[in-house]
């Protein structure tokens, strides 16, 4: 082989570069990494002890791991092992003969027309929070947005899929959820984590906040059986997949009720933080809200579907994800190792001048006719891509639609003296400080 085609390892910082960019990726991963492909270019290498990753951000490589390569990739990395340590061998983590045997019930479950045969009862739940929530609101009185977009959409999960209705120990189920995310995202960030764990009590803390998730999938469970409540879950669980064990079961609930829930929750979050800071747009989306509601026969969602499109390209949920190379690949002229880790970061992807025109602009109407037809496919990636495509993106979409568009109907929604608020990169893209809004009855 000549020099000229020679594959090398890809470039990224080393010795005391490599350790100052471990220290700043501990504060802001996002900063980190998209000076570090500024230096370095579209894929990035780190190597630390015990632990190495290449992060890329080229839509064309970004297929070539997704999908060209598909069958040389699996979960089986460092992230998804700690994010297993709550969530279980549910679909999310789950590689080889368990997800396949899970992806066509999840696939059945959440299919379009299922989805749509869901949406009455969706809205049901929805507007249930709204008048136990949210009734005699008044406009002094700021709220926290991003908690109690948690608190619904965990609500909607646990009602419309699982048949489940949480009522009194929401709060506490919500709580139990942002610790152990806390505390995982602070177990990938630092390859030091572990040793830090012991002198101090957030080993037990999670431990804790485990236990309270184990036991309100338990709780589900038992109420499904006493009960004999019919749901999507239930119905499709007896019908796809044969004698699932105990643990199976409360695995795949976990996932439902936390993957499920929390990057919704994300979504929502930003998404009437952008309504608070665009009052014209909010104007808008309401009236073609309200017109579309009352063609209900139209097959189109308006601009409504378009800014819930440009949210999630500003603040993906899922900011970076990550596959391990079973087999060594090469990504244009780099050598990665069979057994590396590769992380795609859609965050700087969704962000590239490159791609999008404005990128740093909230522009809904970027997403609207012809021009939404031009947006490459891995360019824009919430729901990730390839035969791991996140198979709840038809149950999202109509979630993120219908709470958005029942909100805006309902109320005018203020900005409460925010300063400036930026995105905080966790295992989820949450906003570095608590989002209040004035909600303003219509």
């Amino acid at each position: 082989m000549s020099i000229a085609t020679a594959a090398i390892t890809p470039p990224g910082p080393k010795g005391i570069a490599l350790w100052k960019a471990l220290r700043e990726m501990q504060k802001s991963p996002l900063d980190t990494f998209s000076r570090d492909i500024d230096t370095y270019g579209s894929i990035v290498h780190y190597s630390f002890p015990k632990r190495a990753f290449t992060i890329i951000s080229d839509p064309v490589h970004v297929y070539r791991v997704l999908n060209g390569d598909a069958g040389h990739t699996s979960k089986d990395t460092f992230t998804y092992r700690q994010i297993g340590k709550f969530a279980g061998n549910g679909l999310f983590t789950a590689n080889g003969e368990p997800w396949q045997r899970y992806r066509p019930f999840y696939q059945k479950m959440l299919s379009p027309g299922r989805v749509e045969a869901m949406s009455t009862e969706m809205e049901k739940t929805i507007k249930c929070w709204l008048a136990e929530s949210l009734s005699g609101m008044t406009s002094e009185k700021p709220i926290d947005i991003g908690f109690e977009m948690q608190k619904l959409a965990l609500r909607v999960v646990c009602r419309v899929l699982l048949g489940y209705p949480i009522t009194d120990s929401i709060d506490t189920v919500c709580t139990a959820v942002q610790r152990v995310l806390k505390i995982t995202n602070d177990r990938i960030r630092n390859p030091m984590f572990v040793q830090m764990e012991l002198l101090s009590n957030s080993g037990s803390r999670f431990s804790q906040s485990l236990s309270v998730l184990q036991a309100f999938a338990d709780d589900i469970i038992a109420y499904s059986r006493s009960m004999g409540a019919s749901s999507p879950f239930w119905d499709y669980l007896e019908l796809e997949v044969a004698e699932a064990g105990e643990k199976e079961i409360r695995d795949q609930i976990l996932t439902l009720f936390l993957a499920g829930h929390e990057t919704t929750a994300a979504v929502l979050t930003w998404f009437f933080y952008l309504m608070a800071l665009n009052p014209e747009w909010q104007e808008r989306l309401r009236r073609d809200y309200v017109r579309m509601e009352e063609d209900r026969n139209s097959q189109t969602h308006g601009l409504l579907d378009c800014a819930i499109m440009e949210t999630l390209r500003l603040y993906p949920p899922v900011w970076l994800f990550e596959r391990k190379v079973k087999q060594e690949i090469r990504i244009s002229r780099y050598r990665i190792p069979a057994g590396s880790t590769v992380a795609i970061f859609c965050y700087h992807i969704h962000r590239n001048p490159k791609w999008w025109e404005d990128a740093g602009s909230f522009k809904p109407e970027r997403f609207s006719g012809e021009s939404g037809k031009k947006i490459g496919r891995y360019t824009y990636l919430p729901f990730g891509g390839g035969p791991r495509y996140c198979v709840g993106s038809h149950f999202a979409l109509q979630e993120l639609r219908m709470i958005s568009g029942i909100m805006l109907e309902r109320f005018r929604i203020h900005n409460f003296g925010q300063q400036s608020v930026t995105p905080q990169a966790g295992l989820t893209l949450r906003p570095n400080k608590r989002i209040q809004v004035i909600l303003e009855e219509l």
